[in-house]
């Protein structure tokens, strides 16, 4: 049995130490044995671990020295130690320590400046060598990563499988995401919402078009109003710069007047359960798009208010801004809706939540925007007008924000009333023979 050597002398203890290695050794049988390679790698990986922490621990002690918290701290236990000291020696509280003019019996330490320099100057070479590590490491990362990704697209092409199209995964993704169309209340929301869209675009449009043919009769120039744009009877070298400014302005005036009016009625009626209130929100969004799109795309396509920016002289610079101000617009405003979406849940729903919030959102907002906008382009065949279908499509800068949003959102709870998913025919019938009617009427024009 090995004697402990005394705690004082440290020879004793570092040959104790070995001895009591060896004997361990010796017990197991592995006192001759050699070390595989496969772990001798592994301990000297090991060992670089350990230099590493230590190194970041050594790091971690100078920086932890180096803070003035820390100083502060260490400087305050300094000072209560000696407060304690002075009591001892003077029998006096700290208090009367002053009226003793008595100095303290120890001090505090303070290292000089030729210790502190070369301390600094080496925490400031280990930092910097660690950055540069740091930055020589992300650089690998990254071209080990293209690497690879190169790798993969070169095995996919030489297999084969690169262009390949999986059908049986993209059916059950489909049936997986868009399972909520196989039910029945989901396809009446989508039944209902289609032609509430329907019935608000052609109510925005026709006043869209009366303004404008309302203002060209101001200026004495006859319009025909057709089913896709309005024809002015004036031949182009009679339009005046202030005819073009009064004509072309007052569509994008009055749809912004439109969009505040049905943005209010919407906000006093938010928690009513009235489904009117969807026909108002589709208002708002029509009325929204055609102020903004028209100002967006109008100078991009110069046409539409983009003649209005003309007449006032504005460089191409200015309309540059004007545009990107308008997305960015635009973009923003999809924000504010996304609550409004989710509240007209109260007409089919109880509660809006992760159980039925992305189906509800689909079918009552983007796939009825979607099927709408194909419907009006087939209704307007065969002269449609390619700035408008344009401009109904910037309604998506608003919806895309807007869906995002709404998605991510808390979950919402209604009232707790009984409630039925049924097919409003009243608003569908209503629908179709507006649409019809639109269709014949103007399909002649109407002149004013």
């Amino acid at each position: 049995m090995l004697s402990k050597p005394r705690s004082d002398n440290r020879i004793s203890w570092f040959f104790y130490k070995i001895r009591r290695k060896i004997r361990v050794l010796r017990y197991h049988g592995t006192l001759f044995q050699q070390t595989p390679k496969k772990e001798r790698r592994q301990y000297q990986s090991s060992l670089k671990l350990k230099r590493l922490s230590r190194r970041r621990r050594k790091f971690r002690h100078v920086f932890f020295y180096f803070r003035s918290g820390t100083r502060k701290r260490y400087t305050l236990i300094q000072e209560a130690r000696i407060r304690n000291i002075l009591e001892e020696q003077t029998g006096y509280p700290w208090k009367f320590q002053t009226s003793l003019n008595e100095k303290p019996a120890v001090s505090l330490p303070k290292h000089s400046l030729r210790q502190r320099i070369p301390r600094s100057i080496r925490l400031i070479r280990y930092v910097l060598k660690k950055r540069m590590l740091n930055k020589q490491h992300k650089k690998l990362l990254k071209s080990r990563k293209r690497q690879l990704t190169y790798r993969k697209l070169r095995y996919l092409y030489n297999t084969g499988q690169l262009f390949r199209i999986d059908f049986k995964k993209m059916f059950k993704t489909l049936i997986r995401n868009y399972s909520f169309l196989g039910k029945r209340k989901y396809l009446v929301i989508l039944l209902n919402s289609t032609f509430v869209f329907l019935l608000a675009y052609v109510l925005v449009f026709l006043l869209k078009e009366i303004a404008f043919s309302v203002a060209a009769k101001t200026l004495n120039i006859n319009t025909v109003i057709m089913y896709y744009d309005v024809d002015y009877l004036i031949r182009s070298k009679d339009w005046t710069a202030e005819a073009v400014k009064v004509v072309f302005s007052t569509g994008p005036i009055l749809t912004l007047m439109i969009a505040v009016v049905s943005g209010i009625l919407f906000s006093l009626s938010s928690y009513e359960t009235w489904y009117s209130r969807l026909f108002i929100m589709w208002i708002l969004l029509h009325a929204f798009s055609q102020t903004f799109g028209e100002i967006m795309f109008g100078p991009l396509l110069n046409q539409g208010f983009g003649w209005v920016l003309d007449y006032l002289h504005y460089n191409d610079t200015t309309k540059m801004i004007l545009v990107t101000g308008v997305f960015l617009g635009m973009l923003l405003g999809g924000f504010f809706f996304s609550r409004m979406m989710l509240l007209t849940g109260n007409i089919y729903f109880n509660y809006i939540g992760k159980i039925n919030r992305s189906a509800f959102l689909m079918t009552q907002i983007l796939l009825p925007f979607l099927i709408g906008t194909g419907i009006i382009v087939c209704l307007k065949q065969p002269m449609k007008n390619d700035f408008e279908v344009v401009v109904n499509g910037s309604m998506l800068l608003a919806l895309l924000p807007a869906l995002i949003h709404a998605r991510g959102t808390n979950d919402l709870y209604f009232d707790e009333g009984q409630k039925k998913i049924t097919i409003k025919w009243i608003w569908i019938t209503v629908t179709i023979i507006i649409l019809t009617l639109f269709r014949i009427i103007f399909g002649t024009g109407i002149r004013l």
